[in-house]
């Protein structure tokens, strides 16, 4: 009897791409899901097409007049009731996140679930003195004037998130972006749309106002879409502001540029930054 051969999990991981990019390209309008692990089918996820992701954008716009209004304060005591979310569900995600990623169940713990918490727990302690109004040294230009720098929410903020830490990776910027009074519009990998889903559940389940966090399950298409908004008016010069954390669609690389004007190079929690005399 032959001793059985198996692959190590990166090739695995590298075959079921392959195996799912293939079976998405037969069937156009849906990711067909299968374990990275076995191969079996795991689901199937339809593909939001460019109308959807306007659609999509339109309603965190619409959310984005309100959720900015609130204090951060607010925001964040929202935000932290995914501490006891995660935790209530702790081993149902870790399992789906497994079957979706083929990490072993502590890697999905620890890489995944246990790192929010922390960081909901570190911006509690900062992101209130961070987006602080803070005056300035004065300048001998301007005598008996005063200078101030404040921190201004973006508007909606696109994430395209990677397949190697899905949970993560998407739901830390979503927080950095929602600390900071923005909304957001979230597109996961498409090789990992368990995930995904996993994603939309969690913040459904923290109560948080309709529009003010939206998920588009999708392949390059749908991230080329996000990343590809046009302006809406002049009031707003972008319509959506993009992180890009990893995306195989070339087309994608257009949100590259897209962050550079609309995420400010020195804030952190994606605000723009002024300063007043």
């Amino acid at each position: 009897m032959k001793p059985e051969v198996r692959l190590p999990e990166h090739a695995w991981t590298a075959h079921a791409r392959r195996m799912q990019t293939l079976e998405s390209t037969a069937r156009p309008n849906v990711i067909v899901k299968k374990s990275p692990v076995t191969g079996e089918k795991l689901g199937e996820f339809p593909i939001v097409d460019r109308a959807g992701v306007e659609a999509a954008v339109a309603r965190a716009r619409s959310a984005f007049a309100s959720w900015k209004l609130t204090t951060v304060e607010e925001r964040l005591s929202m935000l932290s009731r995914m501490n006891e979310v995660l935790r209530a569900h702790r081993d149902e995600y870790a399992q789906r996140i497994s079957e979706d990623t083929g990490k072993p169940l502590v890697d999905s713990v620890m890489t995944e679930l246990l790192v929010v918490p922390a960081f909901l727990e570190h911006y509690g302690k900062r992101a209130p003195k961070l987006l602080a109004r803070k005056k300035l040294p004065g300048s001998i230009y301007f005598p008996g004037k005063a200078s101030y720098q404040e921190h201004f929410p973006m508007g909606v903020i696109g994430i395209i998130s990677p397949w190697n830490f899905p949970f993560q990776l998407a739901v830390i910027p979503a927080l950095s972006a929602l600390i900071a009074g923005n909304t957001v519009v979230i597109k996961p990998s498409e090789v990992t749309p368990i995930t995904g889903e996993i994603i939309r559940e969690v913040f459904q389940r923290i109560g948080l106002p309709k529009g003010v966090v939206e998920v588009v399950q999708g392949d390059g298409s749908t991230g080329a879409a996000l990343s590809l908004s046009r302006p809406c008016s002049s009031a707003h010069r972008w319509r959506v502001g993009c992180w890009r954390w990893a995306e195989r669609s070339p087309r994608a690389n257009n949100c590259v540029a897209c962050m550079a004007r609309c995420v400010s190079r020195s804030t952190r929690i994606g605000c723009t930054e002024s300063r007043r005399r």
